[in-house]
């Protein structure tokens, strides 16, 4: 009875206080903007996809790390652990150890979905096998960390309890590890889509606009360094209460940034349909109502996919290809009439200039 007395007497304050403000807001903010990104798709008529279904997960995951977090600090996460009476401290370690596992739940799941968007925007072989290579490595080196993560301490208790007799992995060594994979892994979903984007028949300022929010996710990689540079004295502190409490802090900027950084493009969508003069639609994964792919467009990707499996020699432009801009805003290619055989030409002439580069991109 006293110990629960003493849990409840320390509520959300003290030195963990700011934490819990940063929580709150970047936590309702990730809620906000996937809790959109539904709203977008089912609006569009859209059912949900893949990446859909894994940031939804990934909410799910942060969401829980955010309570977990604040129930160990309402029974004293943050306080010096001498403060704290040791049924309250063993409390305290199980919810720390509860989030560590969470977060990294939250992180691989959101990069998940962000490869599993690229793979559904970008339709050419190679990027496809590039995009398939990197989702490999995140979800097998996610899911072993989450399991060295249970079984970091043998005893199990020992991760809770450090009176317990055992032996624990090397800790720091663990940590900068885990952050190093994921520094790497943000860093190469940042830059892969760039070039592709590059290849687009876009003009230059939608081009531009769509580096722009592919980027987005600079914000992650300054996270996930700035968080880095934490570990060391956080895992070295003999004082896992009070010491751990400046990386956990940045564990939760993380994992939320990553979320929001994932839905935030899909903001405009929304704006398209509330303010359809302000924001004409550019959704990011959506094709406007009332568009089809042209047969030209689908000739001109099929013969470049053959042209890159080595199946012809030569790619030949359809014999008439040329761009038309919708009212939703889109480029797209369109069969023209004779007249344009020009045109066809430069379009033949610029598919010869890029048999070496990466493959051309669909937008899905």
């Amino acid at each position: 009875m006293s110990s629960s007395l003493s849990a409840r007497s320390y509520g959300l304050g003290g030195r963990a206080r700011n934490m819990i403000i940063v929580e709150f807001v970047m936590t309702t903010t990730a809620m906000l903007l996937v809790a959109n990104r539904i709203f977008s798709r089912r609006c569009m008529g859209k059912a949900w996809a893949a990446d859909d279904f894994a940031i939804v997960a990934s909410m799910v995951f942060c969401i829980a790390m955010n309570v977990v977090n604040m129930v160990g600090v309402n029974y004293g996460y943050g306080r010096p652990s001498k403060s704290l009476s040791s049924d309250d401290l063993i409390t305290v370690m199980k919810l720390f150890f509860a989030l560590q596992i969470l977060y990294k739940f939250t992180i691989n799941l959101t990069k998940i979905s962000i490869l599993l968007l690229y793979r559904r925007l970008f339709d050419t072989r190679r990027f496809r096998l590039i995009c398939h290579l990197v989702l490999f490595y995140v979800a097998m080196y996610g899911l072993a960390s989450i399991i060295a993560t249970g079984l970091e301490c043998s005893p199990i208790r020992r991760v809770f309890d450090k009176a317990v007799e055992g032996s624990c992995i090397d800790l720091t060594a663990f940590w900068y590890t885990t952050a190093t994979s994921n520094i790497v892994t943000d860093i190469v979903i940042l830059i892969l889509p760039l070039p592709v984007i590059q290849t687009l028949r876009l003009p230059k300022r939608q081009k531009y606009g769509l580096m722009l929010i592919f980027t987005l996710g600079i914000f992650v990689c300054a996270t996930s360094i700035i968080r880095m540079t934490t570990l060391n004295l956080s895992s070295r502190s003999l004082d896992q209460s009070a010491g751990t409490l400046v990386s956990t802090l940045w564990t939760i900027v993380e994992a939320n940034t990553a979320i929001i950084c994932a839905c935030l493009p899909m903001i405009r969508c929304t704006l398209s349909l509330l303010f359809p003069h302000l924001f004409p639609a550019f959704c990011i994964g959506e094709q406007p109502s009332g568009t089809r792919r042209s047969a030209g467009v689908a000739m001109l990707q099929q013969q470049q996919r053959r042209q890159q499996d080595g199946d012809i020699e030569e790619a030949k432009a359809p014999e008439c290809i040329t761009t038309e801009v919708t009212e939703a805003g889109r480029v797209v290619a369109v069969p023209s009439s004779n007249e344009n055989h020009a045109r066809a030409e430069e379009v033949k002439d610029e598919m010869e200039l890029r048999r070496n580069s990466s493959a051309t991109v669909v937008a899905a």
